[in-house]
């Protein structure tokens, strides 16, 4: 929302310059045209600000591994993802955030869109890492901005490598560092099917940090480019249910995987 102010500002600063130093002011149907241009003026700022993040990912430094997110990363990364959501035309609807622990946790979600994320780490409190695929971390414009943000890259193959990101994301849970977000599916999910099995190692991560798990229902978010731009698309975020850490020592990894899938899959049930 920041961001967004910021960007609506300056379109209205440089069209008041505009109308000023022209000399249009003294006649009122210029004035209701430079009205008029004022959401395209916004338009181009936006294009000049994706544009200026693709030019500066490059001057990045992300040599040295952190082990805390830069706040000013963060914050850019969550205002980016609010621009992203709103000129995607995504309305979120959220049940359940009152149930979210106090805490740094675990968050466990679905995942069949690449907009999933972005309603979770933006309305979610606090910092929030998410744990995401070796390729994500690659691309060459988003990829140095998410590193500065703590993120944790999941190798698809290399057991050990695995492990060592698993252990990554727990200790960043216990030094009250950061949130982290999940999705135990391992992959996008691109069937016709609610979900595809959930891998239940992701649920060691909570067990290693000894903090809450969340688990999450996202729906919503695969007809938001089939209802672009002429209609809003609605979001629906539920928490469904928090386990403590008592329970999650408790349950086995396989026991909470299994039970986060049936929560998740009851709830796509619900229309």
């Amino acid at each position: 929302m920041i961001l967004e102010c910021i960007l609506w500002l300056l379109s209205i600063l440089t069209n008041g310059m505009i109308t000023m130093f022209s000399g249009i002011y003294n006649k009122w149907y210029m004035i209701l045209i430079m009205v008029l241009l004022l959401p395209f003026v916004y338009i181009l700022y936006v294009a000049l600000y994706f544009f200026l993040v693709v030019v500066i990912s490059p001057l990045i430094p992300t040599k040295k591994e952190l082990t805390k997110p830069k706040p000013f990363s963060y914050f850019f990364v969550k205002q980016t993802f609010k621009l992203i959501m709103d000129l995607a035309r995504i309305k979120v609807i959220m049940t359940g955030k009152e149930n979210l622990p106090d805490g740094k946790c675990l968050y466990i979600a679905n995942h069949r869109s690449n907009f999933d994320p972005f309603p979770l780490c933006y309305y979610f409190k606090g910092n929030i890492a998410c744990v995401s695929k070796e390729e994500n971390f690659s691309k060459a414009i988003f990829s140095n901005y998410i590193k500065r943000c703590c993120y944790v890259p999941m190798p698809k193959d290399d057991q050990l490598e695995q492990v060592k990101s698993i252990n990554k994301a727990a200790n960043l849970i216990k030094q009250d560092t950061s949130s982290i977000l999940i999705f135990p599916e391992g992959t996008r999910n691109k069937t016709d099917d609610i979900l595809i099995p959930f891998k239940p190692g992701s649920f060691k991560i909570a067990k290693k940090a000894k903090c809450p798990l969340v688990v999450v229902s996202v729906k919503g978010t695969t007809s938001i480019k089939k209802n672009w731009p002429l209609r809003r698309t609605k979001v629906y975020v539920d928490i469904l249910k928090v386990f403590t850490p008592e329970e999650v020592s408790t349950l086995s990894t396989v026991d909470l995987s299994n039970e986060a899938y049936n929560l998740i899959e009851s709830n796509y049930m619900v229309k």
